[in-house]
């Protein structure tokens, strides 16, 4: 189940704040990774994104304090070392979907036969 793979690969991540935990830092993970996959391109979509599936997310998440504001996680994301979940985000990808974190590049060139 993809819910529990994000919780597998993520759950242990080292927590880039060091102050203000009230959100835990999975939950901020899990909520931005499954709004992006669903088209959300800033961080107050990710944010509504959150509140229109809470339900949906307390399935799998504890979600103490409820849904983090935008703000929480654009600083949560805005940490300076990225590596780390860089390389669990490709573990996970490489996880879940046969082609594992293999790059397809698709810019229409190819398609249209203009790349020689």
């Amino acid at each position: 189940m993809v819910a529990d793979s994000i919780i597998e690969h993520f759950g242990d991540l080292d927590d880039p704040r060091r102050d203000n935990r009230r959100h835990q830092l999975i939950d901020i993970v899990f909520i931005t990774i499954c709004a992006v996959i669903c088209n959300a391109e800033s961080w107050d979509d990710i944010e509504q994104f959150g509140h229109a599936k809470e339900g949906l997310l307390r399935r799998f998440l504890q979600l103490p304090h409820g849904i983090p504001t935008e703000d929480t996680f654009a600083r949560v994301f805005a940490a300076p070392e990225p590596k780390e979940f860089n390389q669990r985000f490709l573990g996970w990808v490489k996880a879940i979907h046969p082609w594992g974190a293999q790059t397809i590049n698709i810019d229409g060139k190819s398609l249209r036969g203009s790349r020689d």
